[in-house]
């Protein structure tokens, strides 16, 4: 038993080292579900109001979102503030808490974890090999509302490799 408490305590700093990179991750981009807030909400009025809106805004909302979801989760967790019935956890015993925690983050938690890093691992290496299709698809900024388009140039151009520029986007779109 000495030996595996020998191993313990000698992990403890490199998990002080990684509590303190999780807080301070976690404080820093907690800040941008107000800039997914205010996207929402700046995107929403503009529909609205304008009638016109941009697929743009709302992929930016949700990669504000993912991202916050994402590194803020840690210490969310370390800070034991995720969600939960209060009500129900408030009046059960200290001990059966903790073991409802163990055994949440043992059994759903980590496998999830697990699963979502190995799969998506492996779809960021087959990413990562393969070469961009810029033949068909061209993310451009349209001058006459700011945001991302893809403009489909595959029927439109004869050559394969479309202009990605707004100059060139604006004259050839039709």
């Amino acid at each position: 038993m000495s030996g595996l408490d020998g191993l313990l305590k000698s992990l403890l700093p490199a998990t002080r080292v990684v509590d303190t990179v999780t807080t301070w991750i976690g404080r820093r981009l907690a800040w941008l579900i107000l800039a997914a807030v205010i996207v929402s909400a700046a995107n929403a009025t503009v529909r609205k109001v304008f009638d016109t809106s941009s697929n743009a805004w709302l992929e930016l909302q949700w990669v504000l979102f993912s991202v916050v979801f994402l590194l803020c989760s840690p210490w969310t967790l370390l800070a034991n503030e995720h969600i939960r019935i209060d009500i129900v956890n408030n009046m059960l015993p200290k001990r059966l808490r903790d073991s409802i925690d163990l055994i949440g983050h043992t059994f759903f938690l980590l496998p999830l974890a697990i699963v979502l890093v190995v799969t998506k691992c492996r779809r960021a290496t087959t990413m990562a090999r393969q070469r961009p299709n810029h033949d068909r698809v061209c993310h451009v900024v349209d001058p006459v509302f700011v945001g991302t388009r893809e403009a489909n140039f595959h029927h439109a151009r004869p050559h394969p490799r479309p202009p990605c520029g707004a100059k060139e986007f604006a004259r050839n779109r039709g």
